[in-house]
């Protein structure tokens, strides 16, 4: 038997992204997300070299939620690498079209759904409660896109899961915004208990100190870039740094372990 891992996957480029590649103790692989367009390849052949075979086979595709940072990646590989790649089962939850309106997140769901002939068979909804077992690891399904939330809606839309790898327990929030996350405490605050946490909308701008303060982590997970990561002005011109506010909850918090995108690929055995 081999050993479970979690991979947090680093950024071929400067841009904000999210991936992670789970290894199951038996070998079974599943992919979180991906990134962008520019980190297709990269994150291919970390698929290559982590299943040594020449045409990865991915037992499970999970989608956080439709935005180019997340998602574009996949299409990438789909429109330009398909033969280099093997899936049993995509797994995500997205909103009906008229949800987002004219947007670019609506630009990433009618792609998806433009590709979706190719792999209709493997395609798997999520929703609230669920739980799906990959080899010996398994998730359940905390959240999915709760319609009666209008602000914020891309980031709202992410579907959070829970995932139990080995002994340890990951909680995954992709870009979850402030009134996703108060509903995700009002429904299952005492479910929330994880080892991990993956901070979400990369560390910025995402839940509020309520729901890190249910999940209770001993480890952080940051899908934040260097210039991000470095307390530098971002792209957005805020004055504050913002990823500051969340690094100081988590410090009240106790965390004690921190693992950055940014400082490459990060392992952590389980």
């Amino acid at each position: 038997m081999g050993k479970n891992e979690f991979i947090l996957v680093r950024n071929a480029t400067s841009h904000y992204m999210q991936s992670h590649i789970i290894r199951e103790e038996s070998g079974k692989i599943l992919v979180v997300d991906g990134g962008t367009r520019n980190d297709a390849r990269y994150l291919l052949s970390q698929l290559k070299a982590i299943t040594g075979q020449a045409v990865p086979h991915i037992a499970g595709w999970f989608f956080t939620h439709p935005h180019s940072d997340h998602m574009h990646c996949f299409f990438e590989i789909m429109e330009t690498m398909s033969d280099e790649i093997e899936f049993d089962a995509i797994y995500c939850n997205f909103p009906p079209a008229d949800y987002f309106g004219i947007s670019t997140t609506q630009e990433t769901v009618d792609r998806f759904r433009e590709l979706a002939p190719r792999f209709a068979d493997k395609i798997v909804t999520l929703h609230e409660g669920d739980v799906v077992s990959i080899g010996t690891c398994s998730f359940e399904v905390l959240y999915t896109p709760d319609l009666s939330i209008t602000e914020n809606r891309g980031n709202n839309a992410s579907t959070v899961i829970r995932l139990q790898l080995g002994e340890k327990s990951f909680l995954l929030l992709g870009d979850l915004g402030l009134e996703g996350g108060e509903a995700l405490l009002r429904r299952h605050a005492n479910r929330l208990k994880s080892d991990y946490c993956q901070v979400s909308h990369h560390g910025q701008r995402g839940c509020g100190r309520e729901v890190y303060a249910a999940i209770a982590p001993r480890g952080c997970i940051w899908t934040a870039p260097d210039w991000l990561w470095d307390k530098k002005k971002n792209e957005f011109r805020f004055d504050v740094n913002l990823i500051e506010v969340e690094w100081n909850w988590m410090r009240e918090l106790g965390v004690k372990e921190h693992f950055v995108v940014h400082s490459g690929d990060v392992r952590i055995e389980c």
